[in-house]
């Protein structure tokens, strides 16, 4: 909040989340609001910038019910009326704006009716004012037949202005992971950017086939027909990035797409799971540089741009309409930005929903402002109990408005000039009989596939009904006969497990005589084994030798446990390690290191356990994963603590790196930059086959040397300052 606390203080500048375009002149907002606070709360409407715009209020502490103007800075209040409004109870206000004509309602109450001209035009949005607790539901915005749209010659070109948005939130898309492989995608918004970070990939690596299933965010409604669909797009990878339109689902949609690797730009349908070639141009993209797409679809036309120049010009009639979205295919480093959307018609199919800011369709409305009840929708109820409602496709027939054309007149004697304004203003009104007539065979043919579809839909309706009473019928039997199945398996195994018991007993019994004669046995043999070793001691000298080598891990090894393993904490700084079991395999959460933290440094000295016994050809294993960004990896071949080899991968220094560990002395056998993301799981594979070494990544080979070093030894998992390492699924 800011200003002053007190009711003379009109201004009172809080926080506002606005929606629509500067151009909207006369419109209806219905909304409910709610507060949990005592603050002001409320609507705002034909915002031009923080300086101009009306707003609707009103406050609980301070008693009263508000609407204001602010013009170049300066708040006046237009009406007031005393209100303190109840906590946690939701008001329906509608606003009806015609012209100069304001009209404020609450709860189909009249507040407010007035006429001021200061503001003709502008946005919508909510607005709240030391009010920690404002809520805003049931949002809908109905704008009207503007009432001072210039005219225009049907010669000239018709003005248009461009629905953009501006992404704000990640919630504005719907996620679709079509890729089997390196999933899931992860999509994110930074300052107006779409980006996806992930390899997410499927289908197959071919230059001749551009089916190339990856991740999609959606947006849109799936009626949308003619548009003008523009985005910037670059990728820092080499892979495939681009662009959905008329998206229905993931069997159905058009795709335009560029492939650096491939060097490919191809236009594609996909129509029921099989995708066609429409377009295809040899020429990928050049690494961090945006791209400016258009994609034009008008009926059966479809055109594409790449930064104003034509890509491709095609006609196709399998898809009529869809949403749009962004695409990228086996792409870490996509990014979308200044995603706008045009409609490509006069038609106006519905009302624009601030929770779908992207349509840019309106239903045209009459001129009367006394109307303040939005559309309401009903659900059909279900014919037959439990079996769900499969509605119908929502048709909206299109109502064509053709431009108005005012013609002066005059009684004056006609002049050349004039003569030939009135026969251009003719020539308009011809057009636009010409343009009234096409829009009305529009609208027919239209009426006629809303009915084919009403139609299809309902047979489609029927048709699944008819299919779940089927299958009810089915699992019913299924279920009766499953039933009895299992009572005479559990009847036969209770019989089993009686005879079983008998038997048990009869073999415990057994048992047990004779272990009570092994224990005899063996009291007998300790017994005079004590004896002669009584014997031996009396008639020998004791020699006791000096230097006697020990365990090469004596020094190091913290714990061993009873599963024979060894826990070995080689870093002095931030030790002990701390490693435990889980269910799958082990973690370890201590921040142990030593050594130096420089990247050269090949030895990291860290924390590691050791497994198993002298193995010489094997292949190891197991599954990764680090919340820290520092060292993680595992041993092979472990002899002791300064013969090895050993794999590991740092985020924070980006690399990863193949070393041996040779009579305490390391060399580098393979490395290259990578940095790997928290969180996630990697899969690796070491395959140690005679003096062949090869390291496996989530199945793709990352080294593959040749070393005749250490040809055997022990396995190990390691960590060096990282001190949320996990490993599963451990295998030799």
């Amino acid at each position: 909040w800011g200003g002053k606390v007190t009711a003379d203080d009109v201004d009172k500048p809080g926080t506002m989340a606005l929606f629509g375009k500067n151009s909207w002149d006369d419109y209806t907002i219905y909304t409910k609001i709610s507060s949990r606070d005592d603050d002001e709360l409320g609507i705002v409407f034909r915002f031009q910038d923080a300086n101009n715009y009306y707003r609707v209020s009103m406050n609980k502490q301070l008693g009263y019910l508000r609407l204001i103007k602010k013009v170049d800075g300066a708040s006046h209040i237009l009406g007031e009326i005393r209100h303190s409004y109840q906590t946690d109870r939701w008001y329906r206000f509608v606003i009806a704006l015609s012209g100069s004509a304001i009209k404020v309602t609450m709860d189909n109450a009249p507040l407010f009716q007035l006429k001021d001209e200061s503001l003709l035009y502008g946005k919508m949005g909510f607005y709240s004012w030391g009010n920690e607790r404002s809520a805003f539901k049931d949002i809908l915005v109905t704008p009207r037949e503007s009432s001072n749209t210039k005219p225009y010659l049907a010669s000239e070109k018709q003005p248009t202005e461009k629905a953009q948005t501006i992404l704000v939130d990640l919630e504005d898309f719907s996620i679709v992971d079509d890729g089997d492989k390196n999933g899931p995608s992860s999509w994110a918004v930074t300052d107006g950017i779409l980006n996806q970070s992930t390899n997410i990939w499927g289908g197959e690596i071919s230059e001749t086939n551009p089916a190339q299933p990856g991740t999609y965010a959606i947006y849109g409604d799936i009626s949308l027909t003619d548009y003008e669909m523009n985005v910037a797009l670059k990728s820092g990878d080499d892979d495939s990035i681009g662009v959905l339109f008329r998206y229905q689902d993931k069997n159905n949609y058009y795709r335009f797409s560029m492939n650096r690797q491939q060097n490919k730009r191809w236009l594609v349908k996909k129509v029921d799971g099989k995708v066609i070639v429409l377009a295809e141009f040899e020429g990928g993209y050049d690494v961090d540089v945006w791209y400016h797409i258009t994609v034009k679809v008008m009926g059966n036309d479809i055109s594409v741009f790449i930064d104003d120049i034509l890509f491709a010009d095609v006609q196709d009639k399998a898809l009529g309409a869809g949403k749009i979205g962004m695409y990228c295919w086996g792409n870490e480093k996509s990014s979308f930005k200044q995603i706008s959307l045009t409609p490509l018609s006069d038609v106006q199919s519905r009302p624009i929903r601030v929770t779908d800011p992207l349509t840019p369709y309106v239903s045209p409305q009459p001129d009367a402002v006394e109307e303040d009840k939005p559309p309401k929708e009903q659900t059909p109820a279900s014919p037959l109990p439990g079996i769900p409602v499969i509605e119908a496709p929502t048709i909206n027939v299109p109502n064509p408005i053709p431009p108005t054309i005012e013609l002066p007149q005059s009684s004056e004697k006609a002049t050349p000039e004039k003569k030939t304004e009135e026969i251009r203003r003719a020539e308009a009104i011809k057009q636009a009989e010409k343009n009234k007539i096409e829009a009305e065979k529009r609208s027919a043919e239209q009426q006629k596939l809303n009915e084919e579809l009403l139609k299809e839909a309902k047979a489609r309706r029927e048709a699944q009904l008819k299919a779940i009473q089927e299958s009810r019928q089915a699992e019913a039997k299924r279920a009766a006969e499953e039933m009895k199945r299992v009572e005479m398996e559990k009847a036969a195994a209770e019989q089993a497990a009686k005879e079983a018991a008998l038997k048990q007993a009869e073999a415990l019994k057994i048992a047990k005589a004779e272990k009570e004669a092994e224990k005899k046995q063996r009291a007998e043999e300790k017994e005079l084994a004590d004896k002669k070793k009584q014997d031996a001691l009396e008639n020998a000298d004791i020699l006791v030798t000096e230097d006697t080598p020990g365990d090469t891990l004596t020094d190091t090894v913290s714990e061993v446990n009873q599963d024979n393993y060894a826990i070995v904490d080689e870093g002095t700084q931030n030790a002990p390690s701390s490693w435990s079991a889980t269910d799958k395999g082990m973690i370890q959460h201590s921040n142990i290191w030593g050594g130096s933290t420089a990247k050269d440094d090949l030895k990291k000295p860290g924390t590691y356990v050791i497994w198993g016994d002298n193995w010489t050809d094997y292949t190891l294993e197991a599954k990764l994963r680090s919340l820290d960004d520092d060292e993680i990896g595992l041993m092979f071949r472990y002899r002791d603590n300064k013969n090895y080899y050993r794999f590991s991968m740092n985020s924070q220094m980006a690399y990863r790196r193949l070393i041996k560990m040779v009579d305490g002395n390391a060399y580098v056998l393979a490395e290259d930059n990578f940095t790997y993301h928290r969180d996630r799981w990697y899969g690796l594979t070491i395959k140690a086959m005679g003096s062949s070494i090869q390291v496996y990544m989530d199945q793709l080979l990352i080294f593959n040397v040749t070393d005749t070093a250490l040809s055997s030894g022990k396995i190990g998992l390691y960590c060096w300052a990282n001190e949320h390492s996990e490993f599963n699924d451990i295998s030799v």
